[in-house]
Order: C-alpha cells, then sequence, then structure tokens
C-alpha cells in the first residue's frame, strides 16, 4: 500500500468520524464544510490530512461549544423577609408583561405563619412583596395561585383561626400589590374547610376547589366560582357519605370547569373522582376511578386536549403496598376511554406533571426505590390512544418536575442532588425520540437549595424555584434561565459568560 493510499485512507476515517459527531449529537454546520472535503485536491497528501484533521478538530471544538449554550444562567434572586425569617417556596407564575409572582409562607421563629407574595420583574428586580396574616389571626397557608387578564394574582389556600380548624381563604391581590379582597368560608360546623386549587377562565372569573366538613357528610367536594371583582357567583358541593375533596382544576373556551379530587371510603382505601361543571354550575357529569386492587388511588393534576378529552394523573396503590403513576383519559361525556399504568413493582410512583402537546401525553413523575433507598425520575410518553410509550428513568440522583416543548425541541426540567453537599441544583436535558438525553445542563454554581418546588417557563425564559427552609431559618430561591434556540445559537461565538454564585447585576 503505497502513502498516497494511506493517507486517503486516514482521510475517508476523518470524515466518517467527522459525519458520525454530526448525527450523533444532533450537529448541524453547513453541508459546504463536508462538501469542500470532497473537493480537496489529493496532490499533496500531507496537506490534505492537515486539512481534514483541521476540519473535524473544528466540528468538535463547535459541538462542545455549543452543547454548553444551550442554556444561559441569567440571575439569582435570594429572598428572606428579616434577618430571622423562615421562608418557604410553594409556587410561580408569570403574566403576559414577563413579570414573574412567587408565592410562599414567612414567619418569625416561634411565630405565626403568614402568606407570602413576591412580584419581579423579567430582569430580576423586585416591585414589592406583600404579607397576608388575616389580622393577625393564626396562621395562614397558600396552596395555589392564579394570574388573571390584569396580572392581579389570586391565591387560594387555608386559615386556620385555632389549631383545632381551618377556613377555606381566597384573597386578591392586584399587579401594583394592593389588597383587593379576602373571602374566607367557615362551614356551619366551624371544623376542617380548604381551598387546593384555583383557576381563571378567559372572561377573568375565577373558580376555587378544595372541600368543607359537615357533620352528616363527612368531607364534602366544594367548588366554587368568582366574577373578577370578586363577587361570589356561586357555590356548589359534590357530597356524598364519603369524605370528598378536590385537588386539581381546568377550564375549557366555554368556562366549563373540569375538577379531578378524591373520594376516601377509609383511611386505606379511596378513588379518585372527576366532575364537570358549567358555568352555571351545574353538574354535567362526574366519575369515580376504583383501581383494580381496590386499595389508595388519588388525582393531583387534570388536563385537556384540543378534543375535550379530559386527562388524569397522581397514583394508584396496588396489593403491596405501593403505588403506580396512572394516566386516565375520559372522553367530553365522562366515559373513562383509556387506562394506562406505568407499575412500580418495589417502587412508589407518582406523577409531579401532565402536559398534552399534540398527539403525545407527557408525564414526569417519581420513583421511590425503598429497597435501595433511592429517588429517580422517570418520564413517560403515551399517544392520545395511550397504546405507544416511551420511558426513561434517570440516575438516582436526578428528579423530574415538568416538560415543555420549544419549536421542535422537548425539554426537560427537574433537579439534581450533589454530593457530597447534599443540595439540589436545577437539571435540564433535550430528549430525542429514543428517549435518550442529546445534552444536559445542570448548574453547579448554585448551592444551599434544599427544595426545587416549581418550574415555570415563560416564551425562552425558564424560572426554577426553591428553598433552604429549614427549622430556624429558610430563604426563597428563585434563578432565571434562557433556552437557546439553534438560531441563537449559531449566532454566538461558542463561549458562555462566567456565572458565579450569588446575584448578578442587572443591566
Amino acid at each position: 500500500m503505497n502513502v498516497q493510499k494511506i493517507i486517503n485512507n486516514i482521510h475517508f476515517l476523518t470524515l466518517f468520524f467527522a459525519v458520525f459527531i454530526h448525527f450523533r449529537f444532533s450537529l448541524r454546520p453547513t453541508f459546504r464544510m463536508f462538501i469542500s472535503i470532497f473537493k480537496l485536491k489529493l496532490r499533496n497528501p500531507f496537506a490534505t490530512m492537515m486539512k481534514s484533521t483541521a476540519l473535524l478538530f473544528f466540528i468538535f471544538l463547535s459541538h462542545f461549544s455549543l452543547s454548553q449554550n444551550h442554556i444561559s444562567p441569567l440571575w439569582k434572586k435570594d429572598f428572606k423577609n428579616g434577618l430571622n425569617s423562615i421562608n418557604k417556596a410553594s409556587a410561580i407564575k408569570t403574566d403576559r408583561f414577563g413579570n414573574c409572582y412567587v408565592m410562599g409562607t414567612t414567619s418569625m421563629i416561634d411565630s405565626s405563619k403568614d402568606i407570602l407574595l413576591i412580584k419581579y420583574t423579567a430582569e430580576g428586580s423586585e416591585l414589592w412583596h406583600r404579607v397576608f396574616d388575616n389580622n393577625n389571626i393564626g396562621d395562614n397557608f397558600p396552596k395555589a395561585m392564579a394570574l388573571d387578564l390584569y396580572g392581579d394574582a389570586w391565591i387560594c389556600g387555608i386559615s386556620k383561626p385555632t389549631p383545632e380548624t381551618c377556613d377555606f381563604l381566597v384573597t386578591k391581590y392586584s399587579n401594583e400589590g394592593v389588597p383587593q379582597f379576602t373571602y374566607i368560608y367557615d362551614g356551619p360546623e366551624h371544623l376542617f374547610d380548604e381551598a387546593n386549587c384555583i383557576g381563571t377562565d378567559k372572561l377573568g372569573n375565577v373558580y376555587v376547589g378544595g372541600y368543607t366538613t359537615s357533620s352528616d357528610s363527612g368531607l364534602d367536594l366544594l367548588i366554587l366560582r368568582f366574577y373578577a371583582d370578586g363577587t361570589l357567583a356561586w357555590k356548589k358541593k359534590y357530597a356524598t357519605p364519603k369524605l370528598d375533596q378536590a385537588t386539581a382544576l381546568v377550564i375549557d373556551d366555554s368556562c366549563n370547569v373540569y375538577i379531578c379530587g378524591n373520594t376516601n371510603n377509609s383511611q386505606r382505601s379511596s378513588d379518585i373522582v372527576v366532575l364537570k361543571y358549567d358555568s352555571a354550575g351545574n353538574l354535567k357529569w362526574f366519575q369515580v376511578y376504583d383501581g383494580i386492587f381496590n386499595e389508595r388511588d388519588a388525582a393531583n393534576m387534570i388536563r385537556l386536549d384540543d378534543s375535550l378529552n379530559v386527562y388524569v394523573s397522581g397514583f394508584v396503590n396496588h396489593t403491596n403496598d405501593r403505588s403506580d403513576l396512572p394516566v386516565l383519559k375520559f372522553d367530553p361525556f365522562g366515559v373513562l376511554v383509556k387506562e394506562a399504568l406505568y407499575n412500580g413493582v418495589s417502587a412508589d410512583c407518582e406523577a409531579t406533571s401532565l402536559r398534552i402537546e399534540k398527539e403525545s401525553v407527557f408525564i414526569t413523575g417519581r420513583k421511590i426505590e425503598y429497597n435501595l433507598g433511592i429517588t429517580m425520575g422517570v418520564l413517560l410518553k403515551y399517544n392520545k390512544a395511550g397504546t405507544e410509550k416511551l420511558f426513561l428513568k434517570t440516575p438516582d440522583d436526578i428528579t423530574f418536575n415538568a416538560t415543555h416543548r420549544f419549536g421542535n425541541t422537548e425539554i426537560l426540567f427537574g433537579s439534581k442532588l450533589t454530593h457530597p453537599e447534599s443540595t439540589l441544583i436545577p437539571f435540564i436535558a433535550e430528549l430525542d425520540t429514543l428517549p435518550q438525553f442529546r445534552w444536559t445542563f445542570a448548574d453547579s454554581t448554585v448551592y444551599g437549595i434544599s427544595h426545587f418546588v416549581d418550574v415555570e417557563v415563560d416564551g425562552g425564559s425558564i424560572y426554577f424555584l426553591g428553598d433552604d427552609a429549614g427549622d430556624a431559618t429558610g430563604t426563597i430561591n428563585l434563578l432565571k434561565y434562557k433556552f437557546n434556540s439553534e438560531a441563537d445559537n449559531k449566532k454566538k461565538s461558542g463561549t458562555i459568560k462566567s456565572y458565579k454564585s450569588g446575584i448578578p447585576k442587572n443591566k
């Protein structure tokens, strides 16, 4: 074999390896770069080899740089309401202007707990924060938050005037932080009443779900509708001899409200309940789902597709006291048309998010392997018929919280447990169709976060909400990242500004 042939073979292998890198890692450089290889004249074999090697090196560096530029950290904000305060995060929402609302609780050591609401600009500047203490009467806890058409914040939860009772609570703040109204429902038995979920329709009406207590039927599922000005439009109960409560709701474009919840037979047995009310408060249908093992079944999320099919998830128990991850599909008339279960076997599985995207159903969840003492993330993807399933399970140091689609890119959000610090850091990954990770991002510059509670996506912005709340201290942590599209990446030089722990200065 002569030298020319050897060089040609090296040249061919170099090209093959470059093409492999391109397709394996979804790098999309211009084809002219590859075509140029074929146009290289082989009169100088050593020059050809150098050109091929240089091209391969460029492709490798380009891939490395681009993979690092998919996610750009923007800023981190830490909120502490006083030196000795304990602050815990609960939920996050963004309005149509890019402002960010953070809900949580705040308290001083050995004092009552109050509802906390903070508003930030898109650049991370705090506009205001408010504390709801119900005139210093007992503890107050938020459960859910919704923003109406005007960016006003509606919060539902519980108010505890005494340790032995709690009341159904709804309060509203304007987008400027001005208190608008407070509604407290104390049932006729003056026992336990609680608001768990909230949502707004296209007209600005607000729906709140939870439960109230009565002596004859125990817990009754409670759903309320408010007009935009805070006036109560109607209040409805779903009462059975069992213990009934609402846990999540969703509203369609016709202002019908769909509620999922639980109906308890005993401490060891409960069923999933799904209901539909029209805008006037008329019950249109309800369904009760009892898993095949007749154990504890619970729903914690509900979604609609474009055809008004209803999807519900949560967990269902089986005989060995372990739980499976369900996806239940009901047609627009309330008929159960599909049931899909991910079996945890020796583990507990529970859904953490549910999303409908065109013809696909995405579910994230957590899987706790008690025998191994580990918790891992689970991602399920079904088609709407429930017949095709893609499955992804993470190592034991990563959990999943949500998914989102940016153009043609499917992004997974979660948290990663660091060692030996044993704190959580944001975790973001792109999925391929296998499914596997095309690339991953874990922000190793963030320390001290013990709980991640919520993720919000607004355009190309990604917000992570968590806290480091302990027994004697607690700070709410809000982090913002930017997802860089492929077009954005091509505009970049391949470098990313350093991101150090702490709060970067806003320009």
